[in-house]
C-alpha cells in the first residue's frame, strides 16, 4: 500500500487535489483522508471518501489555513514516521505575503526561482521523517490551473464556445507581460463576471468548481506541459 501526506495551505488546494486522486483512480482501490490543522488539533473537514474493502492508495490530505505549510508539516513529522507515510508532499502557492512585500505582486521570474530554491531547502531541513519528500508549488496561485482547462471553465461558466472566455483570459496574461498585478483568482473571478458568475474563493465555491472537474482536464493539462507546476506535482504523486 503506497500511503502518502498531502500538506495544503487551504480548502480550494484541498478540493483540487482530492478530485485529482478520485479521478485518476477511478473511484476504486483508494482512501482519501482530508482534515484540517487548528493550532495543534487535526480536525475532520466533509471531504474524505472511502471505496471500500481493502486498498493500495491511501491519502491523508492536510489544510493548513495559510501560509504554513512547511511549518504545520515541520510540526507533524514525527507522526509521519508513525503513521508509516512513504510519501511527504507540500504544496504552497507562490504567490504570499513574502514574495508580495519583496516584489508588491509583480511578475518577478529571478525572485520566484529564488524562493523556489529557499522555500524547497527549508522544507527538507525542517520535514525530518523517513518518508520521500517534495515541495511542490502553484503559480500565482491555484487557479492558474483551473485557468488553463478551457473545457472546465465552459462547464463553470455555462460558455457554448471556449474563446468566450479565452479572450478575457488572454487579456489577463498581457497584462502578466506589462508587469501588472497576476493574480489568477481575480482573474478567474473575471471570467465568471462575464457570464452573471463570480468566485470568491469561498470552500463551497472551491468544492464546486472542484467537482466539474472531469479526468481528461487533467490529462489535458499534464500533456500540454504548459504548466510545469502542474506536471512536477503530478509526478511527484506518482500518478
Amino acid at each position: 500500500m503506497l500511503r502518502v501526506a498531502l500538506f495544503v495551505e487551504g480548502h480550494t488546494e484541498l478540493c483540487l487535489i482530492r478530485e485529482m486522486l478520485l479521478k485518476h483512480h477511478n473511484y476504486s482501490n483508494v482512501n482519501i483522508c482530508c482534515l484540517e490543522l487548528h493550532s495543534s488539533n487535526l480536525l475532520d473537514v466533509p471531504y474524505k471518501f472511502d471505496s471500500g474493502g481493502v486498498y493500495e492508495f491511501d491519502y491523508q490530505i492536510i489544510c493548513t489555513n495559510g501560509d504554513a505549510v512547511i511549518s504545520r508539516a515541520a510540526e507533524r513529522s514525527r507522526f509521519l514516521d508513525q503513521g508509516g507515510f512513504d510519501l511527504v508532499v507540500g504544496l504552497r502557492d507562490i504567490y504570499s505575503q513574502e514574495y508580495d512585500e519583496i516584489s508588491a505582486g509583480l511578475i518577478d521570474e529571478k525572485l520566484i526561482a529564488e524562493m523556489i530554491t529557499r522555500q524547497r531547502d527549508l522544507f527538507d531541513s525542517r520535514v525530518v521523517c523517513n518518508s520521500d519528500k517534495h515541495l511542490c508549488f502553484s503559480r500565482m496561485e491555484i487557479e492558474a490551473w483551473y485557468l488553463s482547462m478551457p473545457t472546465l471553465l465552459m462547464r463553470l461558466t455555462g460558455a457554448k464556445d471556449d474563446r468566450e472566455h479565452t479572450d478575457l483570459y488572454v487579456d489577463g496574461l498581457r497584462k502578466n507581460f506589462e508587469r501588472e498585478v497576476y493574480r489568477p483568482a481575480l482573474l478567474l473571478n473575471a471570467v465568471c463576471n462575464r457570464f452573471g458568475k463570480s468566485y470568491t474563493k469561498s470552500r463551497d465555491e472551491s468544492n464546486r468548481i472542484a467537482n466539474l472537474l472531469e479526468y481528461t482536464d487533467l490529462t489535458t493539462l499534464r500533456d500540454n506541459n504548459e504548466v510545469t507546476h502542474f506536471n512536477d506535482l503530478w509526478d511527484r504523486l506518482r500518478l
